[in-house]
């Protein structure tokens, strides 16, 4: 068992932010509004995780939970995961951050929340394919933009990040930002014929289930 873990460790070093031998991770920094969870794990190979803090100005609120069962890093050893919850004054991204934290020997090992953002974004292709969908989408040649599903349901108006389309937003349901209100599944009923043709028209489907549409307004 102290091979097979070893062996897991230096595996994990070269995936993982690395600090006075310890070894940390991000699995996830999700926020909502001034709300920022973060999920991750944590590990010292001579003693155990027993409190996190956040370091950051823009903070009002924070919590922290340790030892939570994380089945991705098993062979280092039980209970690794660490979970946060953090409410902020604004409702940017915090960045300039550290996590401290805090071992059962008296530890405190400092990561910068930024590096570790990063080496999580470098280590999954979400980022990458997300940013290839945005080019593809402002293509030369393409002057009108239909988005279904488009509704700003978080406040979030994704037409924002066009500026230089015509943007139509259809959606079930009306919204500040939609144009129009209908079932995409019926565009026929909403639009006269070639109002939207693959030669000048790129087509977002926010909705999986209309995602079929695609072939119907770019063969």
């Amino acid at each position: 068992m102290i091979k097979t873990t070893r062996s897991i460790f230096q595996r994990l070093r070269g995936k993982s932010q690395v600090a006075h031998g310890t070894m940390a991770e991000i699995d996830a920094a999700a926020k909502f509004h001034d709300f920022l969870y973060i999920n991750g794990w944590f590990h010292c190979p001579d003693s155990s995780l027993v409190a996190v803090n956040f370091e950051h100005l823009d903070i009002e609120f924070f919590r922290a939970e340790v030892g939570l069962p994380h089945g991705g890093v098993l062979a280092l050893g039980p209970d690794k995961g660490f979970r946060c919850q953090i409410i902020k004054s604004t409702s940017s991204f915090p960045a300039g951050g550290r996590l401290i934290f805090h071992t059962s020997d008296g530890k405190q090992v400092a990561y910068d929340f930024d590096e570790m953002m990063s080496r999580r974004l470098a280590n999954v292709s979400t980022a990458e394919l997300h940013g290839r969908f945005l080019q593809r989408l402002q293509a030369p040649g393409f002057s009108t933009m239909l988005d279904i599903g488009g509704r700003a349901r978080s406040a979030v108006d994704r037409s924002a990040l066009f500026p230089h389309h015509e943007v139509t937003v259809l959606d079930i349901a009306p919204g500040d930002n939609v144009h129009v209100v209908g079932d995409a599944h019926q565009l026929s009923s909403h639009f006269p014929a070639g109002s939207w043709t693959p030669r000048r028209t790129r087509c977002f489907c926010a909705d999986d289930g209309a995602r079929g549409l695609m072939s119907a307004i770019e063969p």
